[in-house]
């Protein structure tokens, strides 16, 4: 038979204070995974312990750019990073 883990740990420890000590345990540790959960609830909010996604944008066409600067030259690295600016600006002036 299956017991669950209260009742496994009650019939170990007849003794009261263990008892109290493992439910305290137990529900100490479903209320942080119950904070844990709000933590992460919106991670791309703008909240201090969110996710930076425009860091990480900025990142992405960093590598972007070196990865084709590398393969066909400085040259078009620098027309991608020009085209990509004034569809930066246009979309910002849409807002």
């Amino acid at each position: 038979e299956e017991e669950t883990t209260i009742m496994t740990i009650s019939t170990l420890s007849s003794r009261i204070f263990c008892n109290c000590l493992s439910v305290f345990l137990l529900a100490f540790g479903f209320m942080g995974l119950e904070l844990v959960a709000i933590e992460l609830d919106d991670p791309f909010g703008d909240d201090n312990n969110d996710f930076d996604t425009l860091a990480f944008a900025r990142m992405v066409f960093e590598d972007t750019y070196l990865l084709v600067a590398e393969v066909d030259g400085e040259e078009w690295a620098d027309k991608l990073r020009h085209r990509m600016s004034c569809k930066r600006h246009k979309l910002q002036q849409k807002q």
